[in-house]
């Protein structure tokens, strides 16, 4: 009896120790485009997941927000771009929604001048959702480094 009480304390133990899994993995890079660069946040979701749009209106979900900090040398060039999002009532918020599903880039464009910029900085805060349930607001920081 004590052998299957141990046994199952080490179960229980190492289960307390596993990390949780990500359902969205961000990747973060910089595209040369002539003499701009296009900085771009991709999201990658689990099947099932969504992450929402920027635009997503007031009384939904958490909207997707991309902060870049402000530098000497880096000039942003218009807001975030992000393809045409999904759009779905959700009855839970009461209104159509709009969100992205498997995979979306958000694209910044910026000018860099000179060559002391090696690095870029940045926040993304989101929330994600499936079906059933939505996690709390996430923020992740980022750094993309310019070549």
């Amino acid at each position: 009896m004590t052998t299957r009480i141990i046994v199952l304390l080490l179960m229980l133990t190492s289960l307390s120790f596993t990390p949780p899994k990500e359902n969205i993995q961000w990747e973060f890079s910089a595209r040369k485009n002539g003499d701009f660069y296009e900085l771009v946040m991709k999201a990658t979701l689990t099947n099932g997941w969504h992450v929402y749009s920027q635009f997503t209106p007031d009384g939904g979900p958490i909207p997707t927000e991309i902060k870049i900090e402000s530098q000497k040398g880096v000039e942003l060039i218009g807001k975030v771009k992000e393809p045409a999002p999904e759009k779905h009532y959700d009855p839970n918020f009461q209104l159509d929604v709009m969100y992205f599903s498997n995979a979306v880039e958000f694209v910044q464009q910026a000018r860099v001048r000179g060559n002391n910029v090696k690095s870029i900085k940045g926040t993304v805060s989101y929330m994600i959702c499936n079906d059933q349930t939505c996690l709390p607001p996430k923020d992740v920081p980022f750094e993309i480094k310019i070549q």
